[in-house]
């Protein structure tokens, strides 16, 4: 009875464990492993992170999509691990894979603080990493060392998981001073069956996540790809990370990890937006249309380069404009814009020799207070021969005799040729604004 019982109990652990090994693990590793091993070599030469080794295993474990975590490098014999990941002790026979972190409790140079690094290779005897630390310059060093070197105290490593969903040709298409835009593909080797796909983004330093979710009506378990994805109201000259999940198997698993910097933004303080004008209409007017705005000789595009504030003017008047910098653009520029007068229309210019008066009847200018008639004895309108005369604006006609011209007064003399035009004006908080001046008629006092 003894043997048969213990014989179900051994039936049921074995049962149990195939059923635990066909279960996959697939925890939060962002990239595969000769993905990993990559980019554990470009870090030779560059300083990661800010610090000795564990500054570029915290990276590392960024690059795979989870948090980092803290301690000396000897901690990393007993600190937490990401869900999936393994912590491998060296023994006997114990050969390391690349991807793996490497730990030591103790090394010659470094004590008891310990040392850790990435393995890019390795056999049964040694392995050759990439680690970074003070003698080296605080930048990625390559190294190798035998398992059981009597300087090195070495513990195992820590495995990463890598996941068999990972994404592939991430491309940034647009990339801009306050928004990048990327396509990427999600490649599934074992078809697990995906629900939802999720891109978060923060600057580099920051704490949390800002994301984006995207649910699949049909799970997915082949692979995809996705196009146009846009991340806006960036700041200029920031580092950014990137970081690409999807939800399989009732968990959210980080598949990619990449970071970016966007360019600078070019002020518009100091571009050249000329002061510009239009005749009323009683319609509203927009200024965009009546400006032209240059940085650096480029002409620049009202929606796409810049804002203006107000947007539309309608009364006569003088008005300051505001343009303001957007997308490859910063800061503000003012100008002014100018609404002035109809001109007024001559309807007819006689004399009366019974009067020696010149008669003048035009039509009335709409929103308007007041127009000047000029008349000269010089077709060019010279000062010193031209009279100007105020007139109201519910009149619409007037007659001269007597005229002032240079300072002298003159009175309309018979067998003269005179030359006539008007304009209009409105005094807004106290200034005068004038419309142009209209067609010039010509009338000879016979």
């Amino acid at each position: 009875m003894k043997k048969t019982i213990s014989l179900l109990l051994a039936l049921i652990m074995l049962a149990s464990s195939l059923f635990a090994l066909s279960i996959p693990a697939y925890a939060y590793s962002a990239h595969t492993q000769s993905e990993s091993v990559e980019w554990a070599k470009q870090r030779v030469g560059v300083k990661t992170g800010n610090g000795e080794c564990v500054a570029l295993i915290k990276e590392y474990y960024n690059y795979l999509g989870v948090e980092p975590v803290s301690g000396n490098g000897c901690d990393y014999a007993t600190n937490a691990l990401p869900v999936g990941w393994q912590r491998i002790p060296y023994s006997s026979g114990f050969v390391a894979q690349p991807g793996d972190i490497a730990v030591w409790t103790w090394n010659a140079w470094a004590g008891n603080y310990g040392h850790v690094a990435i393995v890019t290779s390795a056999d049964s005897s040694r392995m050759n990493y990439v680690d970074q630390g003070k003698s080296y310059g605080y930048v990625g060093h390559e190294g190798s060392v035998s398992y059981t070197d009597s300087n090195w105290k070495f513990f195992g490593v820590i495995r990463p998981d890598f996941l068999p969903i990972k994404v592939s040709k991430f491309s940034i298409t647009e990339l801009m001073p306050n928004k990048v835009k990327f396509d990427f593909n999600i490649s599934n080797s074992k078809k697990l069956s995906i629900e939802k796909r999720k891109v978060g983004y923060r600057k580099q330093g920051a704490t949390s996540w800002k994301v984006n979710i995207k649910t699949y009506s049909t799970p997915f378990t082949g692979g995809i790809k996705v196009t146009n994805v846009s991340i806006k109201n960036l700041d200029e000259l920031t580092n950014y990370e990137i970081r690409i999940s999807v939800y399989v198997d009732s968990k959210w698993e980080h598949i990619y990890y990449t970071n970016f910097s966007t360019p600078a933004k070019t002020s518009i303080s100091s571009a050249s937006v000329p002061s510009s004008s239009a005749k009323y209409t009683g319609d509203n007017i927009s200024t965009s249309s009546l400006l032209s705005v240059s940085v650096n000789g480029k002409t620049l595009a009202n929606g796409t380069d810049y804002t203006v504030s107000p947007s539309t003017v309608k009364e006569i008047g003088r008005y300051s404009v505001t343009v303001s910098g957007i997308n490859w653009y910063k800061d503000s520029v003012t100008t002014t814009i100018t609404i002035y007068p109809k001109t007024p229309t001559i309807k007819s210019v006689s004399y009366s020799k019974t009067t020696g008066r010149i008669k003048l009847k035009w039509a009335r200018v709409a929103n308007c207070s007041y127009q000047q008639v000029a008349i000269s004895k010089s077709s060019k309108f010279e000062s010193s021969k031209t009279c100007i005369i105020r007139e109201d604006q519910p009149k619409q006609s007037a007659s001269f005799y007597k005229l002032k011209f240079n300072g002298k007064i003159a009175y309309v003399t018979k067998g003269e040729t005179y030359y006539i035009r008007m304009r209009a004006y409105k005094i807004v908080n106290g200034e005068k604004i004038y419309g142009k001046w209209g067609a010039k008629r010509t009338i000879t006092c016979n």
